[in-house]
Order: C-alpha cells, then sequence, then structure tokens
C-alpha cells in the first residue's frame, strides 16, 4: 500500500466504494450525454466521442490525484479502454443491425 499512499485507517467499506463508483459513473456519463443532447445530427457523434474522452481524462486524473501512480498512463489506459469498449459495442450493433433513430 505504500506506492499508494493508502493507509488502513483511510480503508472505505463495501457500501462505500460501491456508492462512490455509482455516482463516478453518473458523473462520467453526464459529459457524453450532454454532448449527444446539444449536438446537431451532423456532429452528434463526434461530439460525443470528444466528450467521452474528456469524461475518461477527467476519471483518470481524479482517480490517481493523491497516488504515485502515473497520471498520463493512467489516462492513456483509459481512453484505450473507453474507446476500445465503444468501438466493440459500435461493431456488435453492426452485427446484429441495431441501431437508435
Amino acid at each position: 500500500m505504500a506506492q499508494t499512499k493508502i493507509h488502513r485507517e483511510d480503508m472505505l467499506v463495501p457500501l462505500h466504494a460501491a456508492a462512490a463508483s455509482f455516482c463516478a459513473f453518473i458523473l462520467g456519463a453526464i459529459i457524453p450525454l450532454i454532448a449527444m443532447c446539444v449536438s446537431t445530427d451532423k456532429w452528434r457523434v463526434a461530439n460525443t466521442a470528444i466528450a467521452m474522452v474528456v469524461a475518461l481524462t477527467l476519471n483518470a486524473i481524479i482517480s490517481t490525484a493523491n497516488t504515485d501512480i502515473s497520471t498520463k498512463k493512467t489516462v492513456l489506459r483509459n481512453i484505450m479502454i473507453g474507446v476500445g469498449t465503444s468501438v466493440i459495442t459500435y461493431i456488435i450493433g453492426s452485427i446484429f443491425n441495431v441501431s437508435i433513430n
């Protein structure tokens, strides 16, 4: 635990961790959701992708705030996993011919 500077007294109970994860998910989802809602049809996908990268970047920066973990590596990892997940979801939707109009 020395690497992350976490002390035993700072550890959260599982319920607190679950609540924090829930709030982080909701707050992280609001950024792309707002981008989708306010964008025109022409720019919706691009604006949502940019907003997703911004949300993932903020998530990484906040999660490494009080640690010795590399923020740059965490940002890159979050963006790669997030974009990769989105691409896989898009491919699966295309395979099954599923779209929302």
